[in-house]
């Protein structure tokens, strides 16, 4: 160690990393200063780092810049170890305290495991095939639904949408309030997603019974305008904010694909439900039988229960 020029050398006297230590505001800007400079920062403050954690990780990403981080207590280890998703790339623990090396090891252990579900998800969701289902009726539900709007925490483009069905293996574009229809303003956090017993798409590639989600749980936001023209899904995971569960009427809305599989959907009769056509984002009380709509049909069962 080079207490002078604060830097951890290696066998053949190259810095392998740069120190930087005190207050958060100071070692943060410091440490940022030497992004891309060398090949570790060893951050070392009296305070939570989980905060300067996260600008480092974000800029290390990019130069090449790898990030530890010294443990001061138990409560830092599961923020720092899953900091925007990525994690830092060490922890630096006390020899002698071993509830941090406790923790630091079951930390590891939990972001090996989610990487390794997270890669097998991925591989899993190859199986998921966008294709157009042409919409063989829609039927007047003879009772009221209890509907289910989806807030989220995170506003909604033009375009994106949940992935919701009456089955897991079929699951349509619903898209959000974001539309100005004259009759009502747009909300464009929101995704009248239908009755309870539909199933959403989940952070993870499961899904969820909509009576299910709560604030807090995390679904897939995916580009409905964008898959409509690459045939690929584009998306990005956002949190819920809340539910509202309500008496309305909906239609059942029954769908083929040109493969011979079908599917269905129960939605609110409601201008501000929109799915993706063929020609564009279409309001559920526009749409007729014939009509063609995005869909993801998968072979795999995503729900247990």
């Amino acid at each position: 160690f080079d207490k002078a020029g604060q830097h951890l050398l290696g066998s053949s006297g190259e810095i392998v990393a740069a120190v930087f230590s005190g207050s958060v505001r100071e070692a943060q800007q410091n440490a940022l200063a030497a992004i891309g400079s060398v090949p570790w920062i060893l951050l070392d403050v009296h305070d939570s780092a989980f905060v300067p954690a996260e600008n480092l990780i974000a800029a290390g990403r990019q130069a090449g810049t790898r990030i530890a981080i010294r443990l001061k207590e138990a409560k830092e280890i599961a923020g720092l170890a899953n900091a925007l998703q990525l994690g830092v790339d060490a922890l630096v623990v006390p020899c002698e305290d071993e509830e941090l090396w406790q923790e630091a090891v079951f930390a590891k252990e939990a972001r090996a495991t989610a990487a390794s579900t997270s890669e097998s998800l991925q591989e899993e969701k190859t199986v998921e095939q966008l294709m157009w289902a042409t919409v063989v009726s829609i039927d007047t539900a003879k009772s009221l639904a209890d509907r289910v709007c989806v807030d989220l925490i995170q506003m909604l483009k033009e375009g994106e949408a949940l992935l919701v069905g009456s089955s897991a293996k079929a699951l349509c574009f619903v898209e959000g309030e974001t539309a100005v229809t004259g009759l009502v303003p747009p909300r464009p956090f929101r995704v009248n997603a239908g009755p309870v017993h539909s199933y959403v798409s989940m952070s993870d590639g499961s899904t969820k019974y909509l009576s299910e989600i709560a604030a807090g749980d995390v679904v897939r936001v995916v580009d409905a305008a964008a898959a409509a023209e690459s045939g690929s899904v584009s998306e990005r995971l956002v949190a819920v904010g809340r539910c509202k569960i309500e008496p309305r009427p909906v239609v059942l809305l029954s769908f083929q694909t040109t493969d011979g599989r079908v599917g269905q959907l129960f939605l609110q009769v409601a201008e501000t439900v929109r799915v993706r056509s063929r020609q564009a984002s279409k309001s559920v009380t526009e749409l007729v039988a014939g009509d063609e709509i995005l869909v993801a049909m998968s072979a795999l069962g995503t729900h247990v229960g």
